[in-house]
């Protein structure tokens, strides 16, 4: 039996995973791998299906598809080191499409990034140069604002992609911050960009789909849980 949610201790990956909830994420598409391990793990507790694909590449490729579809960022997750890397292609093709993609990779623990250790790489180096936003979650207390800020480059402007490398010890670990939802502004932005398409029958009240993009008893522009 789990504890109330009040009693409740959360991780890191617990943050990335409810955030992803509170935006109305469906559909992850990745890779498994010791790195991003904890994410997998709590994923599957969660209301999001995880499509587990033959090669990142392909996550990259399917996620950015879903972000074309829907204009709202599509996700794909891999591990580290070459899980990184096979990933750029993916994210090179969703920028130069404006295509809406938040990619999200596992990478060795912070203190450990700049030794010579299995799997290490300078993850967001590497993906800078085909990304609107690439950047890595060093510190608990930032993992929520990190991750707000790549859906928000991905989804803004001209869309394109975005990554966020996320260390196994601050997955692992003991969150500082509370997962940030959605603003009323950016809810009733996605409708109107929809043209209604979220609502049932195709109109009616503008706030009935508000609820589809915060978790169940979280006020939209406020933490969930």
């Amino acid at each position: 039996m789990k504890a109330p949610l009040a009693q409740q201790t959360l991780t890191g990956a617990d943050v990335v995973v409810r955030m992803l909830e509170a935006r109305g994420t469906k559909y992850v598409f990745g890779v498994p791998g010791a790195k991003v391990d904890k994410v997998f793990d709590t994923l599957r507790d969660s209301t999001i299906q995880t499509v587990v694909c033959r090669h990142e590449q392909n996550a990259a490729f399917i996620a950015g598809g879903i972000g074309r579809m829907t204009g709202e960022a599509g996700v794909a997750i891999a591990t580290s080191g070459p899980g990184v890397s096979n990933l750029v292609t993916g994210l090179a093709t969703a920028n130069s499409e404006g295509d809406p993609l938040v990619a999200l990779a596992g990478a060795v623990a912070v203190e450990d990034r700049l030794k010579s250790v299995h799997q290490t790489m300078d993850s967001v180096n590497v993906c800078k140069p085909v990304t609107k936003y690439a950047a890595e979650i060093d510190s608990p207390a930032s993992t929520a604002e990190v991750l707000a800020a790549a859906f928000r480059a991905a989804e803004s402007a001209r869309p394109g992609s975005a990554f966020v490398s996320l260390p196994t010890d601050v997955m692992t670990g003991k969150a500082q911050c509370k997962p940030i939802g959605l603003s009323h502004s950016r809810l009733l932005e996605r409708v109107l960009d929809a043209g209604g398409r979220n609502l049932p029958g195709g109109g009616g009240d503008l706030s009935t789909p508000l609820s589809l993009f915060c978790r169940p008893g979280g006020p939209a522009g406020k933490p969930a849980g």
